[in-house]
């Protein structure tokens, strides 16, 4: 099974580019190990502008135009993971569950999401098949694409 991880926005720091640079190779190769079809793709979405003294309407706007670009990027027969704050925590069993789900379901595609900085558009919660949180704790979701790739890569 493919597997694609969509973000919001991209890195800017150099050592966060390595280390995903790094980390996507080594996710990669096992993903090839356990499937000498599957490909692995990371993609970026362009994240808004967002004034610090946003409201809550300019705020919903800025969710749904990032909401747009990543929906156009999800193939039509993909399992959705959301990673999302208020869901269950993964464990290595639920990650292994989810990927199963997403085969037995007919998926083509088993598609990661990561939101930006003001979180996850609500038409993207409703095209989600599962959701997903890595840990009880905020990280800013630069970094949280860092902590997914070393999840999978552990967890697959």
């Amino acid at each position: 099974m493919n597997q694609r991880i969509l973000c919001v926005g991209s890195l800017k720091e150099p050592y966060a580019q390595k280390t995903q640079e790094e980390l996507l190779g080594l996710l990669h190769k096992k993903i090839r190990a356990l499937d000498s079809r599957a490909t692995l793709d990371l993609l970026e979405v362009q994240d808004e502008a967002t004034p610090a003294q946003a409201t809550p309407a300019h705020k919903k706007a800025v969710l749904a135009a990032e909401g747009r670009r990543m929906l156009d990027k999800i193939p039509a027969r993909a399992f959705v993971v959301l990673l999302d704050l208020g869901a269950q925590s993964a464990t290595p069993e639920g990650v292994r569950t989810l990927t199963k789900k997403a085969q037995e379901s007919g998926a083509d595609d088993l598609v990661w999401i990561v939101g930006g900085s003001l979180g996850l558009d609500e038409a993207l919660r409703k095209r989600a098949n599962a959701r997903m949180a890595l840990s009880d704790l905020t990280f800013p979701h630069q970094l949280f694409r860092l902590a997914l790739l070393q999840a999978l890569l552990l967890y697959l």
